[in-house]
C-alpha cells in the first residue's frame, strides 16, 4: 500500500472554502456535509433543504441526502412544520471529549466551586471563538 505524499509544512493554514479547492486528495461526500455544517454554524435562524442548496450552488437531490445523513448521525435536526435545518450541540460535545478541554474543565472544576461559595453566584468558564466568548463550564 502506498502512502500519500507529505503535505508541505511550510504552506500557511488556508481557510476551508480555499482547502478544498487546494485539496491534492478529496473526499466530495466529506466536504458536502461539512460545508452544510457551516453554512449551518454560521445562521442566526435555520435553513430550509431549498436554501441550503441554493448557498452551496448544489442540487436539491445532493443536499437531501447529505441532510438525511448529518440528521441521522445527530449533527443536525430539522424543525417541523417549517422545515428548517439546525445545528444540534452534537459537535460541541465531541469537542469536550478532547483531551486539552477535559485537562481545562477539571482544573477549573474546584476554584470554580470554591469562588461560587465565596460568592454565593454561578460562575461560567467561556474560552474565546471565532471572536465570541463560548461558555465550556458553569458551576452553580
Amino acid at each position: 500500500m502506498t502512502e500519500p505524499p507529505p503535505q508541505d509544512s511550510a504552506q500557511e493554514p488556508a481557510s476551508s472554502a480555499s482547502k478544498a479547492k487546494t485539496t491534492r486528495y478529496s473526499a466530495p461526500a466529506l466536504e458536502k456535509g461539512l460545508q452544510i455544517l457551516e453554512l449551518l454554524a454560521d445562521q442566526e435562524s435555520g435553513l430550509s433543504q431549498n436554501q441550503i442548496a441554493q448557498q452551496l450552488g448544489r442540487s436539491v437531490n445532493e443536499i437531501f441526502r447529505m441532510l438525511n445523513c448529518l440528521e441521522q448521525f445527530g449533527y443536525i435536526y430539522r424543525q417541523r412544520p417549517e422545515d428548517l435545518y439546525y445545528l444540534t450541540l452534537k459537535l460541541f460535545e465531541l469537542g469536550h471529549h478532547q483531551p486539552p478541554l477535559k485537562r481545562l474543565l477539571m482544573a477549573a472544576q474546584q476554584p470554580m466551586r470554591k469562588l461560587v461559595n465565596q460568592i454565593r453566584s454561578s460562575c461560567h468558564l467561556t474560552v474565546l471563538h471565532n471572536n465570541q466568548m463560548m461558555v465550556v463550564a458553569r458551576q452553580d
